[in-house]
Parts: structure tokens; sequence; C-alpha cells
């Protein structure tokens, strides 16, 4: 390639005025690539601990026959142990054929980052090109930095966490966004349609709900400053976020539950010293999980502030995003366990922040730059993506062993002395796949109910 025509390449790469250049051509490659990973890697991902507990081996049951037992069995959930929405769309979607979930699971998580690049580019700048490179850099930031990707792979969580992340996404965009505002409020059916979704949303968690109120209330407070006729709807649709939380909180199963992990695991009665111990122990796991993410955003930060002058605190918005980022955490205070995804709201901050800094300093006054970052993030998302696949495929090939194994002892016989099976031992980095074959030692009885077999787990 002669001198002139790299130079002409490099101008494509770096010429942000372009309609579609040949940055954001690599940009929809690479982000191609990444979601068929995702699929790939989704689709061979087997079940998992809990995943047991929410489903049975229903291929001989016509299509009317399993959907009565999803009912049932969501019915039986709702009341006895988990009523929130993403429990209902986990037994749902573990119970379906396995295609559907795949490709439901897919559009989550390309949904999950346009969201993020909504929230991370200025809503004046919104455009096909610039909220399409956001999204592909949405997308690779969570290869590369996401500090659990269970909530992507794993089937129980992707259906009961990342789902219902979607949907809380969605309204708080209702507020954020003008545009997005716009368009519920364009007739009845979507007002109604927005109002549902709302409420359906205030079901899908408990520490969520409480935390995102105070934001959406403030951005309601401000709009209505400007437009009072939105003003109505904005509170319609808090008051329905806030009323599915207090159905979810009103529920016996809801109580149940917390109380059974206070009991088993020995929660001591709230004290001063409890608190301190628990705020403790919060900052502990929020760091231990969230160190790669913390340190890109850190590096980040000082970079436009000390290269571009950049004052990271006029982004308002973003600001505001702090308060149920932060909020999220403190309600993990009176909660009986700490689960590291229950910080999922300030890893989005965090994803949410480094692109805005991206997109709104270095590729505006270091295009050359941005180039080379997009490139680096490619080839560093496309190396992470290989290598989760890797592992969830592995995983995948033990435990499909282990089920031709249970199926062959099962066929001569031998169900009802009893299936001796071994835990399975992964080396896989906690980030990339949670192996709950822990679970499935603590609970032969609900594998034996899966597999419809007596099960034995071997001794260690």
């Amino acid at each position: 390639m002669n001198s002139k025509s790299s130079s002409y390449l490099w101008t494509q790469l770096t010429n942000s005025n372009s309609p579609i250049s040949t940055r954001h051509l690599i940009s929809l490659v690479v982000a191609c690539l990444l979601l068929g990973f995702f699929t790939l890697t989704f689709a061979f991902s087997p079940l998992n601990g809990e995943d047991y507990a929410l489903t049975a081996q229903l291929d001989s049951l016509s299509a009317a026959d399993r959907i009565l037992w999803i009912i049932q069995r969501s019915a039986l959930q709702i009341t006895t142990w988990n009523a929130r929405f993403g429990e209902q769309l986990s037994i749902f979607w573990l119970s379906i054929p396995e295609i559907f979930f795949t490709l439901a699971n897919t559009l989550a998580f390309f949904a999950f980052s346009a969201l993020i690049a909504m929230f991370a580019v200025e809503e004046k700048y919104w455009s096909a090109s610039r909220l399409g490179i956001a999204t592909f850099a949405a997308i690779a930031l969570c290869y590369v930095f996401w500090p659990r990707m269970e909530l992507f792979f794993w089937r129980t969580t992707a259906a009961g966490y990342l789902q219902p992340l979607v949907l809380t996404l969605a309204i708080a965009l209702l507020f954020h966004s003008e545009r997005a505002r716009a368009y519920s409020l364009e007739s009845n059916t979507r007002v109604a349609i927005a109002i549902i979704l709302c409420f359906i949303g205030g079901c899908s968690f408990e520490n969520i709900p409480p935390a995102l109120i105070p934001y959406l209330a403030i951005l309601a407070a401000l709009r209505f400053r400007r437009k009072r006729a939105d003003g109505p709807y904005m509170a319609a649709y808090m008051a329905a976020y806030l009323a599915g939380w207090a159905v979810l909180m009103l529920m016996p199963s809801t109580e149940f539950r917390t109380n059974w992990y206070r009991t088993h695991m020995g929660t001591p009665p709230i004290s001063i010293s409890y608190l301190l111990h628990q705020t403790a122990q919060i900052i502990n796991v929020f760091l231990g999980a969230t160190k790669g993410l913390l340190t890109a955003l850190a590096l980040t930060l000082i970079w436009c502030t000390v290269r571009y002058k950049a004052n990271p605190l006029r982004n308002t918005d973003i600001v505001l995003l702090s308060i149920p980022a932060i909020l999220c955490g403190g309600a993990l205070l009176i909660s009986p366990y700490i689960e590291p995804r229950a910080f999922s709201i300030a890893w989005i901050l965090g994803i949410i922040s480094i692109v805005r800094l991206t997109d709104k300093y270095i590729q505006r006054h270091s295009p050359r730059l941005y180039t080379l970052l997009l490139v680096g993030l490619s080839i560093s998302a496309i190396s992470a993506a290989s290598i989760i696949f890797r592992d969830y495929l592995q995983f995948s090939q033990k435990v499909n062993a282990r089920m031709e194994f249970i199926a062959s002892e099962a066929h001569e016989g031998r169900c009802q002395s009893g299936i001796r099976i071994p835990i399975i031992q992964t080396n896989s980095d906690i980030r990339i796949l949670n192996n709950r074959e822990e679970w499935v030692r603590d609970n032969p009885g609900q594998i034996s109910t899966y597999f419809k077999c007596k099960i034995l787990i071997e001794e260690q």
C-alpha cells in the first residue's frame, strides 16, 4: 500500500463527519461479531445450579401442556418463594425450546447496550452513526470490563436480572430523554402500555425501585418546570413503578424468603456495629468485583481532565445517575447477603461514563486517538469473547457428559437405588463463569426431581 492510499485510509478512519466512515463500518462489523459470540456462548451455556429448580424435563409435553406447567410452576414460585417478575421469566424461558431463549437473550443484550448508548450520548447529538458507535462501545466494554458475566450467560440470571434491567433502563429513559417520553405520549395506548411496563418493572427488584425513584422524581421535577403538560403522565409512570414495587414487597413469599436467609445465614439483629461491619463488607465486595471497570473509568477521567481540561461534573445527567447507583449499594445494609450483581446499576453507570467521556471529549478533540481506542477495544473484546466462549463450552461439555451418564444409568434401571454423580470442577475466573455446582451438591433432592431419578452426590 503506497503512502497516498495509506493517508486516505487514515483520513477515512478518523473522519467523524462522514455519514458512514470506515470507523463506523469497523464498529458495525465488530459489534456483529461480538453479538455472534454472545449468541454462541449462550447457546452452549448449560443448566447451572438453581436452573434445575426452576424447570423440568418437558420434552414429552405438548405446547399447551408445557404452558400449563409453566403457569402452575410460576404460581407456586410466586406464592411460596420469589414473586419477582424476573423469576417468572426464568421459569418461562427455561421451560421452552432453547433456541427461543437464546434469541431473546441476544436481543436483550443488544437492547441493554443500545440503552446504555442512549444515556451515554447527549440527546442533542443523537444520530444513527453516533448511537451506533456508542452501542458497539457498550457491547465491547461489557465483554472486557463487566465484573460478572453471569448476568449475561447464566440462564437464571440472564432472565431474572438482565431482562428486567433492560426494562428498568427503558423506564429511566422515559424520564431522561424528551424524545422517548414524547414517543410514549403520542397516544393513550402507548401511555397505557408504558404504565403497565412501569408496574412490571417495579415488581422486578427489591432494591432498585426505592433507589431509582428519587432519580426519577428529580428528572420529573426538572421537566415539570419546563413543560407542565408532561407532569401528570410522569407522575403516573412513577406511581405505577412504585405500586409494582409495593406489591412485590407485600407478598408473603418476599417476607418468607428474607426471613429464611436471615435465619440460615445467621444474620444478627440490626445495630450500629452490624451496620458498620456490613458497610465494610459492601465496600470490599464492590471493590473486589469492580476493580477492572473502576481502573478503566479512572484512567478515562484522568486523561479527559488533564488533556482536555474537562469537568466531568458538568455532565449533570450522568452525575444524577450516581443517586440510584449509591442507593442500591446502601440498600444492601439490611440485606442478609451481598451478591456482586446487586451493584449492576453502578456498573452500568461506569460503562455509561466511559462511553460519554470518550464520545464527548476524545472523539471531538482527538479523532485519531479515538480511532486507536476503538481498534484496541475491538481487539480486546474479541479476545475476551473467545475466552468466555471457550470456558462455557468446556463447562457445557462436562455437564452434558454427566447428563448422558444419568440417562444411561436410568435406562439400566438404577433410578430406584440411586445414581451417584460427581461435582463438576472448573478453573474459570469467577468474573467469567459462576460455577454453581455447590448448589447441586447441597440440593440433591431438587436435582432428583429434575431428572425424575434418585441422584446421589459423590463424596469429594
